[in-house]
């Protein structure tokens, strides 16, 4: 599954399983009969593994995002074809509320409207209380830039991670448009944390013993089992 900014993050290209105990007891046991007659045959057997290993986790990571995007997407259409009303405040929070229940991967839900409008629905930690926030956007810049990418696009997409001051912790959000009859409301996000990221890598490495992890494209570790914390 391709996971792409305005084209930054590729969060599929560049997962990365380590297959070095693998490598080593197959050849091992390959060398104790011979070198020779058996190693291209056993780098050819490790690079089918690889390619399988690498399909799975991918597969393992779509059904964890998967449910992020569909959700942002779905919200999107429910205010996009007037079921909530994107003008009523308590139409936009009792969305919010509701998709974020249904959602466990996804930590902050928001609708931007047009002109930069916020409203956001928090999941609390457990045994907390969830809340809305209506206050104007801490980083108004990413704000308009999602807003600039929205008006071009007409599908969802990933975008830049965004650190928040107010939780003290990064996220990715994957932002939907919304449009009513080609006119552009606003936009609906679904941010994921980092460390929430992380722990789905972790669950995943544990299955394949191995070591996942994600970078962006400039090479910069955004998820990995030992930033779950």
């Amino acid at each position: 599954m391709a996971i792409p900014r305005a084209g930054r993050i590729s969060i599929s290209a560049t997962i990365v399983t380590t297959f070095v105990g693998l490598v080593v007891v197959m050849l091992g046991s390959v060398l104790s009969v011979s070198y020779f007659a058996s190693l291209r045959n056993t780098l050819d057997l490790v690079g089918e593994l690889a390619t399988q290993s690498s399909t799975f986790v991918t597969d393992e990571l779509s059904e964890n995002l998967d449910p992020v995007t569909e959700q942002a997407n779905w919200a999107a259409g429910l205010l996009a074809n007037g079921r909530f009303e994107p003008s009523v405040e308590q139409d936009v929070e009792d969305l919010l509320l509701g998709a974020l229940a249904a959602t466990s991967q996804v930590t902050v839900l928001t609708f931007l409207t047009e002109n930069g409008q916020t409203s956001r629905a928090y999941r609390g930690e457990p045994g907390d209380t969830w809340s809305l926030d209506q206050s104007p956007p801490a980083n108004p810049e990413f704000v308009e830039e999602v807003l600039r990418a929205a008006l071009s696009r007409e599908e969802g997409f990933w975008t830049e991670i965004l650190y928040s001051e107010r939780s003290q912790r990064s996220y990715i959000n994957f932002a939907s448009p919304v449009r009513r009859n080609g006119e552009f409301l606003g936009v609906v996000m679904a941010a994921v944390s980092l460390n929430k990221l992380s722990e789905i890598v972790s669950d995943i490495s544990d299955k394949h013993r191995g070591t996942v992890f994600i970078l962006t494209e400039q090479n910069q570790v955004i998820a990995h089992p030992n930033l779950t914390s």
